[in-house]
């Protein structure tokens, strides 16, 4: 890893302290005490009194044994299984917890894992940090966070734009609704310009101060708020890399990634982004988009308009525009691009999805080439197990709004089934029962398992070129309110085979 001089570090516990100094010094030190304006945006109040026995147990019971145990080493396995033994003396600590407004110590502090994102690995900023925290304390954080977004829901207080960590949203909502505007403009051969707007170290700069002072304005109070305050104030955090760790270093900033609230806490902080801006605006977490119909004279001046505010809205609460995804800024200009990451899918100017499907291909074959390099010998059994967890979700990821229709883009996802099955060619192993099913891509599969007579209507020949069947019933999904979408009806774009 890179030292703060440049130079290279080795040693596994320099490496650990260089990654969580680099963690803290992104950290929002230095907030004012002079808190800008923020209308309140409800009457209705949110507070929290009697945690019940039921619910705890509830919870327990419904832990993944996989958790990771944090710095208290009380396992999720032990707690589950348990869960009527200990359901009595947690509810009463969290009770207790609650009742005083106070976070325990040991709940507040963090073991942090750092996960590599992109880039070169020597960088440390090109790593996330990832707490792992109490058990217990997640169980807990559960029950608030239960309250805090009925609360939401009840007074429609979130954002419809907002896709991210919300209850029956996800990337494909938002990748449906942006790209449908984009389609619609495409038909009607109107100009759209898009601009991508990220924040730099989004959860880790959220500044404690305003936080609570936008929670408030939700209707946030009493124990609930003192809690929540407790809970943010004076965490600490060690980086733990195998046998290493590093020195404790305090949390002055953000909302802890790996928490069970935070990434509620965060929509809140940015919700009142949507409500700065003149053009449709699509968030999924900290991931922004403006999408501008140029249909009349001032529509690209309005743009920019849009860009300032949010630039704006960054100074005013203490946050930072990523200039490395961000299209625009007050001082930097950015060039266009043709071709666009957005959520995990490659968007071009025509919507036609030969790069994606490229992308997600290539790779798909990587992992898959890294697999036969690790596995000399595979059975059918494993190689099965192996595809579907590793391999077949990069072909299928939200394919409901990439819509790989044409027979270049099927032809690729093929390939690489076809590279699967010539692995048991050579080893000449029987596959026809264990692995054939899972080589079937989603669109297949779910013609046998998804069935909704609503769907029925979108796949009539109208001369269009419909999209897959996984589309189809995603779209059925959207009308039976699995998942929500703004679009009452989707537009599909006609593209030719």
């Amino acid at each position: 890893l890179k030292g703060i001089n440049g130079d290279t570090i080795t040693n596994p516990i320099e490496i650990a302290n260089r990654l969580n100094n680099h963690f803290q010094s992104v950290f929002n030190k230095n907030e004012d005490n002079e808190l800008p304006y923020f209308i309140k945006r409800t009457e209705a109040i949110c507070k929290y009194s009697q945690i019940m026995l039921d619910l705890v147990k509830n919870k327990l019971s419904n832990l993944s044994v996989d958790k990771t145990v944090g710095l208290d080493s009380v396992s999720a396995y032990v707690l589950k299984n348990c869960s009527d033994s200990f359901s009595i003396p947690l509810s009463a600590i969290f009770q207790k917890s609650l009742d005083s407004g106070c976070c325990p110590k040991v709940w507040k502090k963090a073991n942090v894992t750092p996960l590599f994102k992109n880039g070169s690995r020597l960088d440390p900023g090109n790593y996330r940090p990832i707490s792992l925290t109490s058990v217990v304390c997640k169980v807990m954080e559960k029950i608030l966070r239960d309250t805090m977004v009925n609360h939401l829901v009840k007074h429609s207080l979130i954002s419809k734009n907002q896709h991210g960590f919300v209850n029956k949203k996800a990337c494909v909502t938002n990748l449906l609704e942006s790209i449908d505007m984009m389609s619609k403009a495409l038909s009607d051969k109107i100009s759209m310009d898009v601009a991508f707007i990220d924040f730099s170290k989004a959860l880790d700069m959220v500044p404690h101060k305003r936080l609570i002072y936008k929670l408030e304005a939700y209707g946030f109070t009493g124990n609930l708020l003192n809690w929540i305050k407790s809970f943010l104030h004076q965490r600490f955090q060690q980086i733990v890399m195998g046998d290493y760790v590093s020195s404790w270093l305090e949390v002055f900033s953000g909302v802890p990634q790996g928490s069970v609230l935070g990434p509620i806490l965060f929509i809140i902080f940015v919700n009142d982004i949507s409500d700065i801006v003149n053009h449709p605006c699509k968030m999924y977490a900290d991931d922004t988009q403006l999408l501008a119909c140029l249909d009349h004279p001032l529509a690209s001046q309005m743009l920019q308009t849009d860009i300032y505010n949010i630039a704006d809205w960054c100074n005013t609460w203490k946050m930072k525009l990523n200039l490395d995804k961000s299209n625009n800024n007050n001082s930097v200009e950015l060039a266009s691009t043709l071709v666009e990451r957005d959520l995990g899918i490659m968007i071009t100017p025509d919507l036609k999805w030969h790069n994606n499907s490229t992308f997600a291909t290539n790779k798909a074959n990587r992992v898959l080439g890294m697999l036969y390099r690790t596995f000399s010998h595979m059975t059918p059994q494993l190689l099965k197990i192996l595809y579907t967890t590793f391999v077949r979700p990069h072909l299928e990821f939200a394919v409901a709004a990439s819509n790989p229709s044409s027979r270049i883009d099927i032809d690729k996802i093929e390939k690489v089934k076809q590279t699967v099955g010539k692995y048991f060619d050579k080893t000449k192993l029987d596959t026809s029962l264990t692995l054939a099913p899972c080589l079937v891509i989603k669109s297949e599969r779910l013609s046998k398992t998804a069935k909704h007579p609503n769907v029925k209507s979108l796949s009539e020949s109208d001369g269009t070129v419909r999209p897959p069947l996984e589309s189809i019933c995603r779209y059925g999904q959207i009308i039976i309110l699995l998942v929500s979408v703004a679009s009452k009806g989707l537009h599909w774009v006609t593209l030719k085979p």
